[in-house]
């Protein structure tokens, strides 16, 4: 739940800051350059009535110009004084001289002294400026560990996370975020908040994150104070339980910003210590794009890898092995920030952690010395949250403003902030080993302590031509704000003073480069101007590229070409080229759109643009290619997707009719070949086709085959247009009949190859995706038999008919020819060649010899007695 912390209550507690303990009457100056102490002591020894005694006690640091001044703080207040050093010409900084006590921010946990971990990333250094909690304007900061543990523990019970937005056991979904009772998390697979709280692993994990620091009992987490959200369900290992897992922090973290915190949770970190050793990322695609779900919402994830020492860059890892920039994949060192049991990756691997023998809380109500990456990512969670607490003013306006750019902020300064350790130069991404306190200190170093923020989230929106919406974002209390503006490269800027956060500019210059900078005005004063916004104003004389230019409402005969307006053009030419390379010129044309008419059917066109900018021509620049509806429903109709995975078996060759063979290799699931290959042609009636499949490797598996031809071309596969339907791991040759009745033309055929194993159902021709396997589409042409085959079989003969084993063909072929039983069975194979062949081997009874032909295939029945 967030607690309400207003600005003023910041503003008041960074002029707190201000006023650090210092020596009185004391004040430490830099010159300006040739400035000179005793001149500043001479100037400012009297003011007014009054005698400041400002002398200079000595000189601190030569190549710094630095010097040690005092004044009688009884004579002047010593505020009055800071205010006119600093405003002397010889003086470039002034400040008081604080005084600077010894870092001892030890919590007084009994068992924190066995925590070596906490040394090592210089956990005391990092509390001296935060113990965690709360962001800076009040957000209470949550850790959702996908884990079951006891959070009962003494040791992590006040830093358990509730859901106070719902009333427990009641049976009603109080917060309406879509989970009933989720007073005390979310279990996925139960469908309530116990999520397991008996896991010792879990409350050993919960206890590196958020142990309770200071409170003289057992141990502390890298945080004193955070909120632990627990989720459960995910030891039920599928994907689908992982993505539930995720969602719970993700409606947490959308519903506590659309309702400016009123509800939800301030998830900003998540842990997975489990995973999948040597799992494939890409089998894993809605898990893998969960990441970047997440991150989009703020959220940072880290995950422990695996526990053997293995290359994950080679082998693989779930999840560590993710390419996301959201999931922060953590390995294990020891206390001498060594990797000895875990697994490794230069490109995979983000950074190393404490997580071999640290002492964290046991799963009842102790200590315990445990091992693992299981250890070492919520170390690296509970970092994150810390650094979420940084008290930091303008890192707080970036995360009110943008949680996706917060978390990119947080990671980069989690990831500059390791400490280089030698061997982990090769081993991981950053080379290095958690520090928390450098990762703190980056963030202080550039952090802004403006009471006054500036503006952030400077942006530029034509609103219509010329005409440009400058907006801004702000955060605090802001009374007003001043817009200046110039032309790049400008001495003198204008400045445009408003109350508003948008200001509209009607007169710029066309095709002009501009910057543009806003201050925020507050009651204490004004802000610093934002980052520059810079951008090029419309009415340049320039072509729209190809991307920018769109054919639409494409039909047989006609086309519409779309382009953006350009300010500066008095008018457009388009140019049009055909595939035989006639070209058509269209002028002067003022608009934004042109329809082309009299196009050829079925015909491949490529258009360009060309200006004229008052006389200044730009010729025609970039194409862009299509073509013409009419060529039949292959490519003219939509046709339902349906795709395969991987690259382990694929569709490898297609051959219809003794055509030429299609070998097409891998396509990673799908190939699109209807726009590429010549139709392969088809017969009402016999055809044969042939489909060979290809592996990774030199293991072959099961397949199964279906294909389909869209017979009435609507666009759809029904179920009488599945043709063929055979399981096998070697190559097929197949006959298989087009219907009478069949529509004649251009159509479109597809094949499915879908792994058969273990009892898999066989592919279907539409909203599939499966896992091993491939869908391949071509265009076919189907003719009548007789246009194109009556010549051929009229001039073939098989005799004797009926036999008793011999045959003869004629006329003699140099092919071979397939023998079919009644059951559909390729029983022999037969050349002709020799102009005969011998069944006497067959049993007796009525067969079909498949004979390839000129074009197409021809069979003949026979009858062996």
């Amino acid at each position: 739940m967030r607690k309400v912390l207003t600005l003023a209550a910041v503003f008041i507690s960074l002029s707190l800051w201000a006023q650090m303990p210092h020596e009185s009457g004391e004040i430490i100056i830099q010159l300006s350059p040739n400035g000179n102490p005793e001149q500043i002591v001479e100037d400012l020894g009297q003011v007014g009535a009054e005698a400041t005694g400002l002398s200079v006690i000595k000189e601190l640091s030569k190549p710094m110009a630095i010097w040690h001044l005092k004044f009688n703080d009884d004579n002047i207040d010593e505020q009055t004084m800071l205010r006119l050093v600093k405003q002397h010409p010889a003086v470039q900084l002034a400040q008081f001289n604080h005084f600077v006590e010894k870092r001892e921010t030890v919590p007084n946990d009994p068992s924190y002294g066995q925590q070596w971990h906490h040394q090592n990333i210089d956990s005391e250094l990092a509390w001296d400026i935060t113990t965690g909690g709360e962001t800076i304007f009040g957000d209470e900061i949550v850790v959702c560990v996908i884990e079951g543990g006891n959070l009962n523990h003494p040791d992590l019970d006040g830093n358990r996370w509730v859901n106070e937005n719902e009333i427990p056991d009641n049976g009603i979904d109080d917060d309406n975020n879509g989970y009933v009772d989720d007073y005390l998390g979310w279990d996925v697979t139960n469908e309530n908040d116990n999520f397991a709280p008996n896991n010792g692993h879990g409350t050993n994990v919960f206890g590196m994150i958020g142990a309770k620091g200071d409170n003289g009992s057992n141990v502390t987490g890298i945080n004193w104070d955070v909120k632990m959200m627990g989720i459960g369900g995910y030891n039920i290992f599928n994907e689908a339980n992982i993505v539930e897992c995720y969602n719970y922090p993700l409606v947490q973290r959308q519903l506590y910003r659309e309702t400016g915190g009123e509800r939800g949770a301030f998830v900003v970190a998540t842990n997975a210590s489990w995973g999948i050793d040597q799992g494939d990322m890409n089998d894993v695609p809605i898990w893998e794009a969960f990441y970047d779900t997440l991150g989009v919402h703020g959220i940072l994830n880290c995950g422990a890898t695996s526990n053997s020492a293995l290359n994950i860059d080679q082998v693989g890892d779930i999840p560590t092995g993710s390419e996301s920039d959201y999931m922060i994949a953590v390995t294990a060192t020891n206390s001498n920030d060594q990797r000895t049991f875990s697994g490794f990756g230069q490109t995979t691997i983000d950074l190393g952690a404490p997580g071999d023998d640290v002492v964290t809380t046991s799963g009842s109500n102790g200590i315990t010395s445990t091992s693992g990456t299981s250890f070492a990512s919520p170390l690296t969670a509970g970092a994150i949250a810390l650094l979420y607490s940084t008290p930091c003013p303008s890192f707080g306006a970036l995360l009110a403003a943008n949680p996706q750019g917060a978390a990119d902020y947080i990671r980069e300064a989690l990831f500059a902030g390791v400490d280089p350790i030698p061997s982990l130069q090769t081993e991981c991404v950053t080379g290095g080993r958690l520090n928390v306190a450098n990762s703190v200190q980056i963030i202080m170093d550039q952090c802004s302590f403006d009471e006054c923020l500036a503006p952030f989230e400077v942006v530029a929106t034509e609103t219509s031509p010329a005409v440009y919406n400058i907006s801004w974002s702000s955060f605090g209390d802001v009374v007003g704000s001043t817009i200046r503006y110039r032309e790049v490269g400008a001495a003198d800027w204008t400045s445009v003073p408003t109350a508003e956060t948008s200001v509209v500019f009607e007169d710029l210059l066309f095709c002009t480069e501009y910057e543009f900078q806003v201050s925020n005005s507050c009651e204490d004063g004004d802000s610093e101007f934002s980052d520059s916004l810079i951008f090029i104003t419309n009415g340049c004389c320039e072509l729209p590229t190809a991307e920018e230019i769109n054919v639409s409402d494409i039909g047989n005969t006609e086309a519409t070409i779309a382009w953006p307006f350009v300010l500066a053009a008095t008018s457009v030419s388009l140019e049009i080229v055909n595939e035989d390379g006639t070209t058509v010129v269209v002028n002067d044309l003022t608009g934004t759109t042109y329809t082309f008419t009299a196009l050829e059917p079925c015909t491949g066109y490529e258009v360009s643009i060309s200006l004229d900018c008052s006389g200044d021509v730009i010729p025609f620049g970039s194409t862009v290619d299509f073509q013409t509806f009419g060529c039949g429903a292959c490519t003219d109709l939509s046709y339902c997707s349906s795709q395969g995975a991987g690259d382990e078996e694929w569709i490898d060759g297609v051959k219809v009719n003794n055509q030429e063979e299609y070998v097409t290799g891998s396509d990673s699931g799908y190939g699109d070949f209807t726009g590429l290959l010549e139709p392969w042609e088809m017969v009402i009636g016999s055809n044969l086709i042939d489909l060979t499949p290809g592996f990774d490797g030199n293991q072959t598996f099961p397949e199964r085959w279906r294909v389909w031809i869209d017979f009435n071309q609507d666009g759809d596969f029904d179920s009488d247009e599945e043709v063929f339907d055979e399981s096998s791991q070697e190559p097929i040759t197949a006959e298989f009949e087009i219907p009478e009745g069949t529509t004649l033309g251009n159509t479109r055929m597809r094949i499915g190859m879908k792994w058969s194993g273990f009892g898999q159902a066989p592919p279907i021709p539409c909203l599939e995706s499966f896992d091993y396997g491939e869908v391949e589409d071509y265009c076919v042409r189907i003719d009548n038999a007789d246009n194109v085959l009556e010549s051929e079989l009229k001039a073939f003969a098989i005799y004797p008919n009926p036999t008793n084993g011999l045959i003869r063909f004629e006329p003699v072929t140099n092919t071979s020819a397939r023998v079919i039983d009644l059951q559909g069975r390729d029983v022999m194979k037969i050349d002709l060649s020799s102009g005969q062949a011998d069944l006497s081997e067959l049993e007796a009874g009525m067969y079909t010899v498949v004979v390839p032909m000129a074009t197409s295939v021809g069979s003949t029945r026979v009858v062996v007695r």
